[in-house]
């Protein structure tokens, strides 16, 4: 059994990153893996190590660096299949991601867990990834579940 303490628990029923994105302030438009925002607040909301969410295409970018508040604000690891057009700002915070280890457990209906199948009745886990080499090796990258239709139950430990 899990120490409680370090262990979250919570059902799913929508399209999002696990950990929960959040929307930030103002829009982004990408040029590959550069990234320029219209009323943003990058310098007090956005780290590095952070990572834009694009719900439409269900992709995730990590942020590599912060620049500023104007011009271009951002970089991204490599660019979205479809550079973003000013679309939201949503985010999933590096302060979130201290995550060792994620449960997920589709319920009466198959789920998706990163475009990929999970038949109801079934779970997965997904452990963190990096180096010694790598800032964030702590970190568990965001994983995109689509719960829309279903319950997904998810653990997280920490």
């Amino acid at each position: 059994m899990a120490n409680d303490k370090n262990t979250d628990y919570y059902a799913q029923t929508t399209k999002d990153t696990i950990p929960a994105s959040t929307a930030l302030t103002g829009t982004v438009t990408t040029s590959g893996i550069y990234v320029k925002g219209s009323s943003t607040l990058f310098k007090t909301q956005l780290q590095k190590g952070s990572w834009i969410y694009d719900a439409a295409q269900n992709e995730v970018r990590k942020v590599v660096s912060v620049n500023g508040d104007s011009d271009i604000d951002a970089q991204i690891t490599h660019a979205f299949s479809a550079d973003l057009s000013a679309v939201a700002l949503v985010v999933v915070k590096r302060t979130d991601l201290n995550i060792r280890e994620l449960s997920f457990y589709a319920d009466a209906t198959d789920a998706k867990i990163e475009a990929i199948t999970l038949k109801a009745g079934v779970s997965v886990n997904y452990g963190k990834t990096g180096d010694s080499k790598d800032n964030f090796k702590n970190f568990i990258d965001p994983v995109i579940v689509d719960a829309t239709g279903t319950t997904v139950y998810v653990t997280i430990l920490k």
